[in-house]
Parts: structure tokens; sequence; C-alpha cells
């Protein structure tokens, strides 16, 4: 210990250094390998996935305006909707307008609106 000198020091400094900065590029490197082989291995179930959310995106869309052209067309026939029957068609209205409805459904409802239908 007492012949430690300053020339000691820095190479112990130096070979520190080194190694840490070694240490840091193979993490890099071997980081970005394993992101590139895992993003190539699921890009089919990454497709799989986005095709799934297109679907139920579609289904739900369809499910929206089948029951409201139900219910206009009740309304439209002189049929009355119930209190629950209104509130679940104003939810389901709104729900329509919000994943991107706005096609005759939305022009009926306006008119039944304007003949205080509903």
């Amino acid at each position: 210990m007492e012949n430690l000198t300053l020339k000691d020091i820095s190479l112990a400094i130096t070979f520190m250094v080194g190694f840490l900065g070694g240490v840091g590029f193979l993490y890099k490197s071997i980081k970005g390998f394993l992101e590139k082989i895992i993003k190539e291995q699921f890009a089919p179930f990454n497709e799989s996935i986005e095709d799934l959310k297109t679907n139920v995106e579609r289904v739900d869309m369809e499910s929206c305006k089948n029951y409201l052209v139900r219910c206009l067309g009740d309304l439209e026939h002189g049929n009355k909707l119930s209190d629950v029957e209104q509130e679940r068609f104003w939810e389901e209205y709104e729900h329509y307008l919000k994943i991107g409805g706005n096609s005759y459904v939305k022009h009926r409802v306006e008119k039944l609106q304007q003949e205080k239908i509903i």
C-alpha cells in the first residue's frame, strides 16, 4: 500500500473506465440484437392482433347501428320506449357517435327529435 503511486492509480482508473465502457457497449449491442429478434418473432402476432382489433371495432359499430335502427324503427311505427329503453338508447347513441358513427342514423335521430318523437 505504501508503494502506491499516481501511475498505479491512473492505470486503475483507466482500466475501470475502459471496463465500464466495454460493458456498456456490450449491453447496448446485445439489447439491440434481442429487440430486433423479438420484433421479428412477434410480427405475425402483432398483425393478428391488429386484424382482431379491426374486426372487433367493425362488429361494435354494426351492433350499435343494428340496435339504434331497431329502436328508431319502433319509434317511427308509433311504439314507445320505456324509460330504461330510452336511457339505453341514448347510451348506445352516444357510444355510436364516439366511435365515429355519423350517418343516416344520426339524421334519423335528429328528424325524430325535431318531430318530438324522442
